[in-house]
């Protein structure tokens, strides 16, 4: 299961979210999500983040459809263009081509788009194409400050999940 890996430099007082594979290409230094370089010499972030580029980046539901459209054609081995905004966003390592955890699970998510609580706390089918709502158009529960991680997590939760929204059923 995807964990968000998360730090706080030794002299910030904002929690950042970790760039694992440019953290990797980067020797003394840890890069953030939100694309600053800080010196090893950090705490672990004991809690979730706390800067806002850092958790914007890491919404899998702030992502544009044509990027998640790029992401699709990488999956299933077509060339796409640039994807240098994904490698960004942690999404694709750039040495290899291939997904990183955050974007193996972003496909996931939008080739299953598992049922999602509403906050009428009715279980909707979530609207393939877009995937902040339900198939009915209701608001979904906690889609605004979600993380690959917590994403990852629903996966789990949505094989015990059952759609209980009747017009999302009939709509599906």
């Amino acid at each position: 299961m995807l964990r968000t890996k998360t730090f706080k430099p030794s002299d910030g007082a904002k929690i950042h979210v970790l760039h694992e594979t440019s953290t990797e290409a980067c020797f003394g230094f840890l890069v953030a999500l939100c694309g600053k370089q800080f010196p090893r010499k950090t705490e672990p972030g004991t809690s979730k983040a706390t800067c806002p580029r850092c958790l914007k980046l890491d919404n899998p539901f702030e992502l544009g459809q044509a990027q998640v459209s790029r992401l699709w054609n990488l999956h299933k081995g077509n060339h796409t263009a640039s994807v240098d905004d994904l490698v960004r966003r942690d999404l694709v390592n750039p040495r290899t081509g291939g997904l990183t955890e955050r974007g193996h699970a972003l496909v996931v998510d939008v080739e299953e788009h598992p049922p999602w609580p509403g906050i009428d706390g009715v279980v909707h089918a979530r609207n393939a194409i877009a995937r902040k709502r339900g198939a009915c158009g209701a608001d979904l529960m906690g889609i605004g400050d979600m993380s690959y991680a917590k994403l990852s997590q629903m996966f789990a939760l949505a094989e015990e999940t059952r759609v209980t929204c009747m017009e999302c059923i009939l709509d599906s």
